[in-house]
């Protein structure tokens, strides 16, 4: 075998190896999205388990939003920001 043959060899092989990487490497990053979409769904619902427990823990936060859902006039201004927030 002369140099031009493992040249040519060596090319295939590294044409063979660019190709199994570039599959190994979308695999991955399809692996990786799934996971941050599952991470992204499982903290969106903590935050909302956390966000319908301040009412029940905090009873200043109910107060605030019976209220704001009664339309009190002893509601002031910065609860109304308060209560519009924790509406959205």
């Amino acid at each position: 075998m002369d140099i031009n043959n493992l040249a040519a060899w060596g090319e295939f092989l590294g044409g063979i190896a660019v190709v199994v990487s570039l599959v190994y490497l979308a695999g991955q990053i399809r692996q990786n999205s799934r996971l941050m979409q599952t991470s992204t769904t499982v903290s969106f619902g903590a935050s909302h388990i956390e966000l319908g427990k301040l009412p029940i823990e905090d009873l200043e936060v109910w107060r605030i939003l019976e209220d704001g859902y009664e339309g009190s006039e002893a509601f002031l201004r910065a609860e109304d920001i308060r209560f519009r927030a924790f509406l959205d």
